[in-house]
């Protein structure tokens, strides 16, 4: 079952900021352009050269970045069937 929702809700409920998280450990984000009335006018997956992490979380994002983007993390997975 699917409930349809608006990209609101998913802002404010600080989903859109979780998920943001995870991926800007790749380099991707989700935008999000608002109007001058704070309406919501766009939204589409972008590329980013920032990571958007605070500084206190920011060598353990980059250190799982780099663990990601690893041949060892990708054999591993394969011969897991993941």
């Amino acid at each position: 079952m699917v409930n349809k929702s608006n990209w609101n809700e998913f802002r404010e409920s600080g989903l859109l900021r979780f998920v943001n998280m995870f991926l800007h450990i790749f380099g991707w984000c989700i935008q999000i352009t608002l109007d001058d009335n704070n309406n919501i006018q766009d939204v589409f997956p972008a590329r980013c050269d920032y990571d958007g992490f605070c500084e206190n979380e920011e060598k353990a994002y980059l250190e799982l970045r780099k663990f990601m983007t690893t041949d060892a993390f990708f054999n591993d997975n394969n011969k897991r069937g993941l």
